[in-house]
């Protein structure tokens, strides 16, 4: 019989034990490094920017959070991602506006994958906690 390691309640991790920024890392940012919890941060920041601008700089800087990202992937405003080094994204993909694209999980490397040429409308939520 195999026995699956599954992720707490979001509730429980978020108000459970230890310090909050501890909790955060473990629930948003998915490894407790403090550069790579600062390079989220700055990356999360970047999430706003409008226009083109935040189009240029989110395609420029997003691709290191992720386990992979081809090429002439495109992220739109206030994309949230969790546990972003466990998400693979393919050549020419678009991420709309307000996705959300969700890959807790405490054991797997790649938790959620998109193909090349995939288009995520406005607002599109892919949840694979423990997937």
């Amino acid at each position: 019989m195999t026995v699956t390691k599954r992720l707490p309640k979001t509730n429980a991790a978020v108000t459970g034990g230890g310090s909050a920024l501890g909790r955060y890392q473990d629930v948003i940012v998915g490894r407790r490094s403090f550069t790579g919890l600062l390079y989220f941060e700055f990356c999360t920041w970047l999430s706003g920017v409008p226009g083109a601008l935040g189009l240029l700089l989110r395609q420029v800087f997003w691709p290191r959070l992720l386990g992979s990202c081809g090429k002439k992937v495109y992220f739109g405003r206030n994309v949230t991602l969790m546990h972003p080094s466990r998400i693979r994204i393919g050549d020419r993909t678009v991420i709309g506006d307000g996705c959300v694209l969700d890959a807790r999980n405490p054991t797997l490397e790649t938790v959620l994958e998109l193909g090349s040429e995939v288009m995520l409308s406005h607002g599109v939520v892919l949840s694979c906690k423990n997937g």
